[in-house]
């Protein structure tokens, strides 16, 4: 795998965490619970953009939009039932999730909550440069889907949900890939942790040099478990006999001043492990044939709409 290709899909995925987690309180496990809702919800229907006229039809289609339990949900993205009922208490607290008979279900809100729009709005800049990376710059496919992606971030359009959906479906399934291998949905989410943290201070998150960025993990100053457990919103005595856990595996080192290091040739050796290969059949070349029937030829024919629940 290219090493742009990879960083790109990195901070896709760390920008993801950051984002949706920022926009629901500022734990990253938060970020997958909702992400996982939300395209449980609308994922087969977005595909369609035939099925709905505006942001609000999308879940009055009945049986066309999928409800999923509660115990689905939490193995869906590899942590407890528990954990994931907070997460979804707090979600029908902010109107962003309901529960049906059937289950649970996003709303329209999961699409149009202002803290939600600007982590879309992250997800979107991630998916252009990781349309970039893929087909290097200035290739056809890439500059339609950067030119819609740009429109898109004005404001809800359907395609907006249609660049997102497999972006974000595709980053999760990567993140289910790395999940076994660490151990479990709580160690990815302290990977995750630690990772945002080192990754954005190296200059990995926002674009910085590779080997630079690299050469700036080794060097870190490392994190502190207590810091680690405000960032992951997890118990501090969980943390720490899942810190040993990591560290016993290779992936984190414990320095003598205490604070937790990314044991950056560990982690990179398991991300280009990743089953994303450069050739025509692999998932990213899949993602790019589909990010590009979501964008239409002409980037003028995005329509800009509102959910009538935002009219006055």
């Amino acid at each position: 795998m290219r090493l742009d290709v990879l960083t790109a899909l990195l901070r896709g995925g760390l920008m993801m965490s950051a984002s949706y987690g920022s926009a629901l309180g500022g734990k990253p496990h938060r970020a997958y619970v909702f992400l996982a809702l939300r395209q449980a919800t609308f994922g087969k229907t977005i595909r369609d953009a035939s099925c709905f006229e505006s942001i609000d039809t999308m879940t009055e289609m009945g049986s066309a939009c999928a409800p999923i339990t509660l115990r689905a949900l939490a193995a869906s993205v590899n942590l407890p039932v528990e954990t994931c009922r907070a997460v979804v208490e707090l979600m029908v607290a902010r109107g962003i999730c309901t529960q049906t008979e059937r289950g649970l279900m996003a709303t329209p809100a999961a699409w149009t909550d202002p803290a939600v729009f600007a982590a879309d709005n992250a997800s979107l800049r991630s998916l252009s440069e990781f349309a970039d990376a893929f087909e290097r710059p200035n290739g056809p496919l890439a500059d339609r889907i950067n030119d819609c992606a740009a429109l898109a971030r004005r404001g809800f359009s359907i395609e907006r949900a249609r660049l997102l959906s497999p972006w974000i479906d595709f980053v999760l399934r990567q993140l289910e890939t790395f999940i076994p291998i660490v151990g479990d949905g709580m160690n990815a989410i302290l990977m995750a942790s630690v990772a945002s943290a080192v990754f954005r201070r190296s200059g990995l998150l926002t674009g910085g040099d590779f080997a630079e960025g690299v050469q700036n993990l080794r060097d870190d100053r490392g994190i502190s478990s207590n810091d680690i457990a405000g960032i992951s919103g997890l118990p501090r005595e969980t943390v720490r006999r899942r810190l040993l856990q990591l560290e016993a595996s290779g992936f984190l080192t414990r320095g003598s001043d205490g604070n937790w290091r990314l044991n950056a040739e560990r982690a990179l050796q398991l991300s280009i492990s990743l089953p994303l290969l450069d050739d025509d059949s692999s998932a990213g070349a899949r993602l790019m044939r589909e990010l590009a029937e979501a964008a239409p030829p002409k980037p003028d024919a995005v329509v800009i709409f509102k959910p009538r629940a935002a009219a006055h």
